[in-house]
């Protein structure tokens, strides 16, 4: 909950400002900022700086000059795979995931289909990889539910596994 105070910046209940709330409930959901750290054998010391600077107000950042390389990209360079190489069965809600975009195109998922039933599996990988992976599958899933009438997800206990993936869960 947030309310203003007389400088006009919102604080929360926690007495942080909306900017530092975002930060935290970024950091807290995907870990990158303690991930990294961690990974980069990055001290508390380094970690309270980093706060310090989210606590600088706003940072306005503009560039100059002509970019070195092409501002758009072309079709060809969104290279869909084929649903065959990302799921076996069939079921027409399955082209709409194979459509959905992932990030650095990875699309690192596969759809199992049966009489209605869709699990998903998301990519094994690496540290960052894995936070991609994440949110490409519930994109995925996602433009499966625009494709669905009647949408339910659930986690099945007893599933088969598929090599180089981990089970997400299941779309009737």
């Amino acid at each position: 909950m947030t309310k203003s105070t007389k400088t006009g910046v919102k604080k929360s209940s926690r007495g942080e400002n909306n900017e530092q709330h975002r930060a935290g409930i970024w950091d807290g959901v995907t870990g990158v900022s303690t991930s990294l750290s961690k990974a980069l054998g990055r001290s508390n010391e380094w970690q309270k700086r980093r706060e310090d600077q989210a606590n600088t107000g706003y940072v306005i950042s503009m560039a100059f000059g002509k970019p070195s390389e092409p501002l758009h990209r072309t079709l060809s360079e969104f290279k869909r795979k084929p649903i065959s190489e990302i799921s076996d069965g069939t079921d027409e809600r399955l082209e709409a995931a194979r459509l959905a975009p992932s990030g650095m195109n990875a699309q690192g998922w596969f759809f199992s289909a049966t009489n209605g039933v869709i699990r998903c599996y998301r990519k094994k990988s690496g540290l960052m990889s894995k936070k991609l992976g994440c949110i490409d599958i519930g994109i995925a899933v996602w433009h499966i539910t625009s494709e669905s009438t009647d949408f339910r997800f659930m986690k099945e206990p007893d599933v088969p596994e598929r090599k180089g993936f981990i089970y997400v869960g299941t779309v009737k």
